[in-house]
């Protein structure tokens, strides 16, 4: 689903909020194992849910396109301390994904982000994600 999105101004960054948590590694690579088809199933689904997202942040103004490099500063904010960093960033993949179906970035190789930049905190009562996107100042070779 290709957004309508305005070219972003002023060097302000992007905010997006996604509610809940995304899947982990373990439960990919758990449904890959259990039916390849299920696998392709669960990365639709969640990009979906990041789309709707995306779809939430341009009505408020607070997403745009990006042909500039740069960088993606997620903070996964779980309700408690059960998974590892690395499964939890696994869903990068499907944000990234996203976007560029969406139109936020032309692609998602190195030339438009050059940087991922990953926190965890915790809210038992609200767990989401926060993606804040920053355009760089200064290009890189």
């Amino acid at each position: 689903m290709l957004l309508k999105l305005k070219p972003s101004v002023n060097g302000q960054p992007d905010r997006v909020t996604i509610k809940g948590r995304l899947l982990s590694l373990n439960e990919y690579i758990n449904a890959e194992r259990t039916n390849r088809y299920k696998a392709a199933q669960i990365k639709r689904d969640v990009e979906e849910r990041v789309t709707i997202a995306l779809v939430d942040a341009t009505e408020a103004g607070t997403l745009h396109s990006h042909t500039d490099p740069c960088e993606l500063w997620i903070t996964w904010i779980e309700p408690n301390h059960k998974r590892d960093l690395d499964n939890i960033s696994f869903a990068t993949k499907f944000i990234q994904d996203a976007m560029v179906r969406s139109g936020v970035f032309p692609d998602d190789n190195t030339n438009f982000i050059r940087l991922l930049h990953h926190t965890v905190a915790f809210d038992p009562n609200n767990p989401r994600i926060e993606i804040t996107i920053k355009e760089r100042k200064r290009k890189c070779l």
